[in-house]
């Protein structure tokens, strides 16, 4: 029997099959979607946790979309309230 200290839980969690900035490409298909006129306005915000990193992630895919960027300059009102959420709204709505 291994000792004690080796019956425990891995020092690493197990690998997920989620990708890398997987948050931040979920913040892009909700854009796509409030600009497509597919969102539905249960909510008027909506918030993401970001992992470290994935803001830069989201400006860099924004960067390579210029109709999309444009679209959430003008229309999507974004509030970074930590370093790693993002807390979003369709301007066109009411607050």
């Amino acid at each position: 029997m291994p000792p004690s200290s080796f019956a425990g839980h891995p020092l690493t969690p197990p690998p997920t099959d989620e990708k890398p900035f997987a948050q931040a490409q979920r913040v892009i298909t909700f854009f796509k979607a409030i600009r497509a006129g597919r969102h539905t306005k249960q909510d008027a915000w909506t918030e993401f946790q970001l992992a470290q990193g994935e803001y830069d992630e989201l400006g860099h895919q924004l960067d390579r979309d210029e109709a999309l960027s444009g679209y959430v300059k003008n229309k999507i009102r974004c509030v970074c309230s930590s370093a790693f959420e993002l807390v979003a709204n369709n301007s066109d709505e009411q607050v």
